[in-house]
């Protein structure tokens, strides 16, 4: 990093600390009573049908944070795109939910900082880490991921969920579930074996995010109210932990009174939550806050915390002073150098652990002089990795030679990767008919990832380098998203929690020419030969010839480099002292079980 990045980045640190402290004083000076709560832009699936204002979070009101706090007058709200491009507006006939939320008390309310709102909360459809941590306490799975941090090597360990046992046949093609007896769902309609085939039949059908995962589902069948037998066309290595994440989750059949032109309900299902989970939602401010209350009529035993409160703030210096004044309890959205800055906060802990989560660029293989594969080695040699874990994610972390994180199965070491090397990227933009280098416009959101503003300042200067203009282009998250979708942009930087430790969620999402656009294949990349080794490779139950696969897919990519991987960085998560039942788990900061959660 040169000496100017480094003033760059120490400025704007600088200003967040100057900006934090101004907003302490104006906040204090302007603050007013709280004034009404607007009525709900969307009314999500999990609220009753219109109950008055006063009623529907009284205690929220009381229990979340003064006005001032929860929109901070420096925290301007992004002009691109203020509400997600393709907002659904919810149905009339909404499914009934479990009755009014009960008042609840600042004990009982656990309030998490949100960097903005949720683009897409179906869970068969849905990428976006956002909608993990709204809707995934929603909904109920067969199994649950094990807590823990995930160990190198070892398999991935589920509990029972709403399953209360299962069995697999000797050919790994057949998986028998026996449910717990009387479960509901929030409405009070039973969560049965027909419901489970149900929700599983949709997901195949719809064929996106959802299915990708467990794309060798071939049947799912009720074979009577509480056995469901699920049929494989190949044997799939990770089938139990993929039935582990949110992507599994088992939707309320009465959804279908909301399907429109044969959507399988996915647009009302982009704005609503229909579950069975210990938590319902009952209120979505856009740009304010999103409010989920206990669910009665959960199997599981009633939880400490009966609500939670996901704050939209979108500046991380707004979420740091939130927390530091005890507005949020809880968030992860705060870049890895201004989080150790509140070490010693009272009041504050700052909890460190292992993670799997990737900081890169997607180059967009389609958009010239992209689609040249020495222009997209060359930026990859031009990039100061060890900069970048030293001063953006504070060396809490490691550089990452190819797609597969430290601690995953068929991680690879040997792997040569990419270094700081900027005459030979020089050399191959000669090679590729740029000597003089070209310009081109970076695309990202701040929202994106927690480092998302510090890597575009660093790919800048590095870039400058070797003689390549980068302009940046700065938009409201959904934008992106939007954008990304429709490959309407040439590159941007983001971040990638994996929310299963495991090589499909990694290699299937990012690289399988089937999933381009946000799917997650947002480099837009193609080859034969690693669709061919990725589709393979989690069919095959032999461990050492599964990891050979994936390792061959690696080199090709690291090769042909789609991506500029930075590092792979620890969580760093900020949250209350008085904060108790906090469980790291293999997906992240995004799987909380709010459920688990108490205050002291």
């Amino acid at each position: 990093m040169s000496d100017d990045l480094r003033s760059q980045v120490s400025r704007r640190r600088f200003i967040f600390l100057v900006g934090g402290l101004a907003s302490v004083g104006l906040m204090a000076a302007c603050s007013q009573p709280a004034a009404p709560a607007k009525p709900a832009e969307s009314k999500p699936a999990d609220s009753k049908p219109a109950a008055p204002a006063a009623t529907t979070a009284p205690a929220a009101a009381a229990t979340t944070a003064p006005a001032a706090a929860a929109k901070p007058a420096e925290a301007a709200k992004p002009t691109e795109a203020a509400k997600p491009a393709a907002e659904a507006k919810p149905a009339q006939a909404a499914p009934a939910q479990a009755g009014v939320p009960k008042p609840v008390s600042p004990k009982e309310t656990f309030l998490f900082g949100l960097g903005a709102d949720p683009t897409n909360l179906d869970p068969h459809v849905t990428v976006d880490g956002l909608a993990l941590s709204t809707m995934q306490r929603a909904y109920d799975k067969l199994v649950d991921l094990r807590p823990g941090e995930p160990k190198p090597g070892a398999p991935l360990e589920v509990d029972p969920e709403v399953a209360d046992s299962w069995t697999v046949s000797p050919d790994s093609l057949t998986y028998t579930f026996k449910l717990k007896p009387g479960l509901k769902f929030a409405d009070g309609s039973p969560l049965d074996a027909n419901a489970v085939k149900w929700s599983f039949d949709r997901m195949m059908k719809i064929n996106k995010s959802g299915a990708a995962n467990i794309r060798q589902l071939k049947t799912t069948e009720a074979k009577d109210p509480t056995t469901v037998v699920m049929t494989l066309s190949d044997p799939y290595a990770y089938f139990l932990p993929a039935l582990g994440t949110y992507a599994a989750a088992i939707i309320n059949p009465k959804v279908q009174q909301q399907e429109k032109d044969g959507d399988g309900a996915q647009a009302y299902m982009a704005t609503n939550a229909v579950g069975s989970g210990p938590y319902v939602i009952s209120e979505w401010r856009r740009g304010e806050q999103i409010t989920l209350d206990y669910n009665p009529n959960w199997w599981g035993k009633e939880p400490s915390i009966k609500r939670v409160i996901l704050r939209i703030i979108p500046e991380s210096t707004n979420q740091k002073l939130a927390l530091t004044k005890g507005d949020i309890d809880f968030t992860g959205g705060i870049s890895i150098p201004e989080m150790l800055l509140m070490q010693g906060t009272a009041g504050v802990k700052i909890v460190e652990a292992p993670s799997m989560s990737i900081s890169l660029a997607y180059l967009n293989c389609t958009k010239p002089p992209l689609d040249n594969v020495k222009v997209r080695q060359a930026m990859s040699y031009a990039m100061n990795y060890e900069i970048h874990v030293k001063d953006i994610i504070q060396g809490k972390g490691r550089p990452i030679k190819g797609p597969l994180a430290y601690g995953m199965e068929g991680y690879d070491d040997s792997l040569k990767g990419y270094t700081y090397d900027p005459a030979k990227a020089k050399s191959l933009l000669a090679e590729a008919g740029f000597p003089n280098g070209f310009e081109l416009t970076l695309t990202y959101s701040p929202q994106g990832s927690s480092t998302a503003d510090d890597t575009a300042l660093a790919t800048q200067s590095n870039l400058a380098d070797i003689g390549i203009k980068v302009n940046i282009e700065k938009v409201a998250e959904p934008t992106r998203r939007e954008r990304i979708d429709k490959s309407d942009f040439v590159w941007s930087v983001g971040g990638w929690s994996p929310p299963l430790p495991i090589p499909p969620w990694t290699m299937d999402k990012w690289y399988l020419s089937a999933n381009k656009g946000l799917n997650a294949n947002r480099a837009f990349y193609g080859n034969p030969k690693v669709d061919e080794l990725v589709a393979k490779a989690p069919t095959v139950l032999d461990a050492d010839q599964r990891i050979k696969m994936y390792r061959e897919a690696q080199n090709i990519v690291v090769d042909e480099a789609p991506y500029i991987l930075f590092s792979q960085a620890n969580q760093v998560l900020g949250m209350r002292e008085n904060l108790q039942g906090f469980q790291v788990k293999p997906g992240g900061s995004g799987y909380l079980n709010y459920e688990r959660f108490s205050k002291q």
